[in-house]
């Protein structure tokens, strides 16, 4: 009984932590319907201020008192510098630009403070030591930071319900355009639930930290924690921050005790019962009312210009088959390193053109390195147990992959934006947990090697057969790309792709003419799985090697880098992102330890400054070119065209 009591208080203690980060981030995303990805980084960074200051002055309160306030002007300065220029924004850009903070913010923690545990050398003698109740220990670090998180959760609720800002907050919450219309500045709201937000991170940051030492890669596990409380509470909900807190941390406590290999799976259970069961979680109002988007149009500032598009696409055909025959004579012009490079940048490239596809359509899943992972796995088991054919081993993989594509599909796109979003995370994480602790099967952390090489025939013999060269790798590789490459571009080009580029305008319109929008959109999602498990299929055996990390969620962020930075509305943008992102990884890689820092601030910049991606620049360039040197149209023929244009 004792031993009950003694867990129990601990998940107490860890869920007021957790309710203090939960109200920063369901604010956030209530109001400013922002999906912020860094608040869990920015509670690391608020921890790691705090221990800093605390083991630097000897007086952890005077870091409790001067953390928060900190922590709320980087919070305030993040909105007003660069979230507010994508409000109203494809939520893409702003998964982006929150993920590019959490790369700059982690690598950040680094080089300031080391890769090392870093714990606090200031604790206060009255938070040392223990209550003991009737055999129940009871630490005192405990119970003040229960104590503190209720003061404090008291003094948000006044200011939320009593002060005139927290009744404007609500205001904007419940309908932003009449908020406005009163002459309310929104903007500096919404300024102001960031900072609050940022603030109370780092006041839990630093109260963590006394029975923890942190390491500046754990914002992602808390932004899981705290993303399962938003969404088991209800998005905008302050009573759901409360009671989701209380169920995640107390969960998770006693998944620790009895089984901890297995805890986690514990929250990703609870998120995922609550997103089918009931979306808006226990006290959301409703499953997600969004900012109006604006769609990007890459078209429009040449929907008038024909002369030129129609010289801008024989360019473009002619510098298609110039890269055909570049790709098919590269083994004779690089080494081996930068053909096992390129190899890899084919497969990485097929990845982020298969996430296109669901872009276009509108969704945003974070579930693709689950695919990619699941048939990496499942190819190498196959090599390593079975057979050596890749008749067996790919489709095996790809099969595997597209079943699991129906069950997340079917089960994640009754829901809209985010809640699919977060559906589509949890079954990545449910599946990389699996990973990681089956170790009889997958081989845990240490990853699953030994398997055979790769042969083209229906048995293992014949050495003739055998994928055991870098050339041979590499067509092997650039065939199956380029036929999925084709088959792709065929599926956008037919009835099935104008469905899917109209739903990724008005799903509405399209249900109005009388098609399925949901059914369109799970043919697309399992489409896209099929192509991301191709990659995933040939990803292991050439690397000889797989590790639970490849089917981590973070990965489906690289091809969303890749998409973005090239430009999601063409199939040469994602292409063109994956040689941008892997050169520009590589070079930073070999030049500073904190690569991650620099490729951060260009993810941050990216949406901001380059919203189309690369290929639209480049576009776009070449039409200012053939501006200069084609002859002006006739003024007559000119006038004409525009008018039959507007008509």
């Amino acid at each position: 009984m004792s031993t009950v009591v003694s867990v129990l208080v601990n998940g107490l203690s860890f869920s007021a932590v957790l309710f203090l980060l939960s109200i920063g981030l369901t604010l956030v995303m209530g109001l400013a319907r922002i999906t912020n990805f860094a608040h869990g980084s920015i509670f690391v960074l608020g921890a790691y201020i705090g221990i800093a200051l605390a083991n630097a002055f000897q007086n952890w309160w005077l870091a409790l008192l001067i953390t928060p306030f900190i922590m709320a002007a980087i919070g305030a300065l993040i909105e007003w510098g660069l979230i507010r220029r994508l409000y109203g924004k494809e939520e893409m850009l702003q998964i982006i630009l929150t993920f590019g903070l959490v790369l700059m913010i982690e690598d950040g923690i680094k080089a300031l403070f080391g890769n090392q545990p870093f714990p606090l050398r200031a604790m206060p003698e009255v938070l040392k030591g223990a209550f003991i109740f009737g055999g129940v220990i009871v630490p005192r670090a405990a119970v003040f930071v229960i104590a503190m998180s209720l003061l404090v959760g008291l003094a948000v609720w006044r200011a939320l319900t009593r002060t005139a800002l927290g009744k404007r907050i609500n205001a904007a919450a419940s309908d932003m355009e009449m908020t406005e219309a009163l002459g309310i500045n929104v903007p500096l709201l919404f300024t102001a639930v960031f900072a609050l937000g940022a603030g109370l991170a780092g006041l839990a940051g630093t109260l963590r930290s006394l029975n923890l030492s942190f390491l500046p890669a754990m914002g992602v596990d808390f932004l899981i924690y705290a993303f399962a409380v938003v969404v088991i509470g209800g998005m905008g909900s302050f009573k759901g921050s409360v009671y989701g807190s209380l169920i995640v941390a107390v969960c998770y406590s006693f998944g620790v005790y009895y089984i901890p290999d297995l805890a986690m799976v514990f929250v990703f259970a609870l998120l995922f019962v609550t997103l089918t069961i009931r979306p808006r979680g226990l006290f959301g109002v409703t499953e997600g009312v969004r900012l109006p988007s604006t769609r990007l149009d890459p078209h429009s500032w040449h929907e008038h210009h024909g002369r030129i598009t129609a010289v801008a696409a024989k360019l473009k055909l002619a510098g298609g088959a110039v890269l055909i025959l570049a790709l098919v004579f590269l083994p004779n012009l690089i080494g081996e390193f930068w053909l096992y490079f390129a190899t890899e940048l084919l497969i990485l490239a097929l990845l982020a053109t298969s996430l296109n596809l669901l872009l276009r359509t509108g969704m945003l899943s974070l579930a693709h390195a689950a695919f990619f992972g699941l048939a990496a796995y499942t190819t190498a088991l196959v090599l390593r147990h079975f057979s050596a054919s890749i008749w067996l081993a790919l489709p095996a993989g790809v099969g595997l992959a597209a079943l699991f594509a129906l069950l997340v599909g079917g089960l994640s796109l009754r829901h809209i934006e985010i809640y699919f979003s977060l559906l589509t995370l949890a079954f990545a994480q449910f599946l990389y947990t699996v990973v990681y602790k089956w170790r009889t099967l997958t081989g845990g952390d240490d990853g699953l090697f030994g398997m055979k090489t790769l042969s083209l025939g229906l048995s293992e013999a014949g050495p003739g057969w055998l994928v055991d060269t870098s050339q041979r790798w590499y067509y092997l590789v650039l065939i199956l790309v380029g036929l999925c490459a084709y088959l792709l571009r065929r599926a956008l080009h037919s009835p099935f792709g104008q469905v899917l580029r109209a739903l990724g305008q008005n799903s509405q319109r399209v249900a109005f003419l009388g098609l399925n929008p949901k059914a369109f959109k799970l043919g697309a999602f399992i489409l896209a799985a099929v192509f991301a498990a191709v990659a995933g299929a040939l990803f292991a055996p050439l690397q000889g090697l797989i590790n639970p990390h490849a089917a981590h969620w973070t990965k489906s962020i690289d091809p969303l880098f890749m998409n973005l930075i090239g430009g999601i509305h063409n199939l040469v943008g994602p292409g063109l992102g994956a040689v941008i992102y892997m050169l520009f990884r590589e070079v930073l890689s070999s030049w500073t330890e904190y690569w991650k820092l620099w490729l951060g601030f260009c993810l941050v910049a990216i949406p901001v400054m380059m919203p189309l991606g690369a290929s639209h620049f480049l576009v776009k360039g070449l039409y200012a070119l053939l501006r200069l040197f084609l002859p002006p149209r006739p003024k007559a023929a000119a006038s004409a065209a525009d008018e039959g244009g507007e008509r």
